[in-house]
């Protein structure tokens, strides 16, 4: 990656507490976190204090459920945000994300 990392935001239009994303993913070996926010909009990046982070993965492959820490707060935005590519590729492919209240 030429920056921080990219992402893939899901607006779930409602305000609910979730607690696992289901990533699905022909891509093994990539590094990810998730941030969600109860902000109407999306926040414009990931410095806006509206993100809380809720979990990481080191290492995703497959079919990867991540629990989301979520301390039982509502939230409208779910961002998974890749951190890091796998060894010798230059790209993550995501078949499915599946959110979980």
């Amino acid at each position: 990656l030429q920056k921080d990392g990219v992402g893939l935001a899901l607006d779930a239009e409602l305000d609910a507490v979730f607690r696992e994303l289901r990533v699905r993913t022909p891509t093994s070996g990539f590094a990810a976190q998730v941030y969600v926010t109860s902000e109407d909009a999306l926040p414009d990046s990931l410095d806006d204090p509206a993100w809380r982070l809720v979990a990481t993965t080191p290492s995703a492959s497959g079919r990867q459920t991540l629990d989301l820490d979520t301390a039982g707060q509502r939230s409208r935005w779910v961002l998974l945000w890749i951190t890091k590519l796998p060894l010798d590729e230059d790209r993550v492919e995501i078949s499915e994300l599946t959110l979980y209240r």
